[in-house]
């Protein structure tokens, strides 16, 4: 289960003037919601507990609201993710995600609706105890809309749980 929140100033061609130039940034605030489930695969292709790969399938909510329309979205999404265990306190970790459509709002948005997000994440995390860890992650999100494909890049830091 993954949850997160992202508030940015977009900008946007005003849908009554077609002209290029006459952009608009606007505040708008993005949750996402992503819940999947898996099988570990790392032991089977090198015993020993360093490799972690769990292949998942699940379902992911988005909703982007800012002044213009609200795009609410629930797609399915399939999921690798991966972890390498290089010394008992650096491990390397990457995560992709593909989310297609299953229903879409009717909202009428200058972008189109949502047709596909390709989300990736790779980095490094410091685990302690045997289910905790803080991680410093890329994050590379790039999302298709009808008109338009949005890409997203950034840092982040954040403390990682799992059971």
């Amino acid at each position: 289960m993954r949850g997160e929140w992202r508030s940015a100033s977009q900008p946007y061609v005003l849908p009554a003037a077609p002209d290029p130039q006459n952009r608009s940034s606007l505040k708008e605030q993005r949750y996402d919601v992503v819940g999947a489930g898996g099988y570990e695969l790392g032991d089977l292709l090198a015993p020993g507990g360093r490799l972690s790969l769990q292949p998942m399938l699940g379902l992911h909510y988005m909703a982007l609201r800012n002044d213009l329309s609200p795009v609410d979205y629930l797609g399915g999404a399939l999921m690798l993710r991966g972890s390498y265990r290089i010394i008992p306190l650096l491990e390397a970790r990457a995560e992709l995600n593909y989310s297609f459509p299953l229903s879409v709002s009717e909202s009428r948005s200058p972008l189109g609706h949502p047709l596909r997000e390709f989300f990736l994440r790779a980095g490094a995390a410091l685990p302690f105890g045997n289910r905790y860890a803080l991680e410093l992650t890329y994050q590379g999100d790039f999302l298709a809309f009808t008109y338009v494909t949005r890409a997203a890049h950034g840092v982040a830091l954040g403390f990682d749980t799992s059971f």
